[in-house]
């Protein structure tokens, strides 16, 4: 690799005494043909900033469907704008010292490694390859070794977490059977990847606070949650008598008999009653709707949780009295 930046280095400077544009050049054409200037580079930064906050808010709004939806249509809109304007600022990079400086020391690099299948090169020598007649060949392999789009993060994730992947490496991992022919130390990158994040799922299903899956399913709620767990277990370190360190919905709720949680639409409250609400408030919850529905109208105090609370804690009273006598 050594070599390749400096072959790099070399033909960059080549290129420039060719007249290839410097970044300097090509941000003044830009702004000749009226495609780039000031006003759209604080653009691109106000974008990407509000990109970063609506992301990050996202957990807040776990139970408004509706506004959910709206945050991520809006983030979607905002990175279709960006590669929009990323576009038109690389309309002239094809035509800079940098760019073609690159596309010739990959094609050298091209001519270094590429072997035939006997393990002789396809090239017997610099010459061989300057003189090449057959450009498309040459364009071809360059475009497959190195413009070929590799898995972005995003979808090493999904095929870490769904089907047919997940079964085989689970399966792996009880029985002991390798799924690739090598050791570790000898995987690829793209093998790295995809035994790392899935791991790190594993981690997140076997998690005691599991979430839900449609957040397991949404990389960026996850990465949220990844936060607050890691937010969790800082605050259960520095405090760990306290037992509402949590920095979660939780933390808020802590202490309080009713809570009202705003949503958009049933299935949202649905979920914050199957989320949000122990076995035993459930219980709760349900004894009171058969009062309610036998009876039709019944005051708080005469509610059969309520009696029972305000009976204990006569009880209580009475048996403190009895020890200060």
């Amino acid at each position: 690799m050594l070599e390749y930046y400096q072959k790099r280095k070399l033909y960059e400077a080549n290129c420039t005494e060719e007249g290839f544009l410097s970044p300097e050049a090509e941000e003044q054409m830009l702004k000749d043909h009226g495609l780039w200037d000031n006003d759209f580079e604080k653009k691109t930064g106000d974008l990407m900033g509000d990109l970063k906050k609506l992301k990050q808010g996202r957990s807040g709004y776990r139970f408004r469907s509706n506004e959910l939806n709206r945050i991520e249509k809006t983030c979607k809109a905002i990175e279709t704008e960006l590669e929009k304007m990323n576009k038109i600022k690389r309309s002239f990079f094809d035509k800079t010292s940098i760019y073609q400086a690159d596309l010739r020391a990959r094609q050298w690099l091209l001519f270094k490694c590429l072997l035939l299948e006997s393990g002789d090169p396809v090239w017997s020598s610099w010459d061989d390859f300057e003189n090449e007649t057959d450009f498309q060949k040459v364009i071809g392999l360059c475009g497959a070794v190195f413009y070929t789009k590799p898995l972005s993060t995003s979808e090493y994730r999904e095929i870490a977490r769904t089907e047919p992947w997940r079964s085989a490496w689970r399966t792996s991992c009880k029985t002991g059977t390798p799924l690739f022919d090598k050791s570790s130390s000898e995987f690829t990158e793209s093998q790295k990847m995809i035994s790392y994040w899935s791991l790190v799922y594993d981690n997140v299903y076997d998690s005691m606070d599991c979430p839900a899956q449609d957040i397991i399913d949404d990389d960026d709620q996850l990465d949220d949650w990844f936060e607050e767990q890691s937010i969790k277990v800082e605050n259960s370190r520095k405090e760990k008598d306290n037992e509402s360190s949590s920095v979660d919905i939780n933390k808020k709720i802590a202490g309080m008999s009713e809570v009202f949680i705003p949503v958009d639409t049933p299935e949202d409250a649905k979920r914050v009653y199957n989320e949000l609400n122990s076995p035993a408030a459930k219980k709760t919850f349900r004894t009171r709707q058969q009062v309610l529905a036998k009876e039709g109208r019944v005051t708080e105090a005469n509610m059969p949780d309520t009696k029972q609370k305000l009976s204990m804690q006569a009880t209580n009273l009475s048996i403190d009295k009895i020890k200060n006598t």
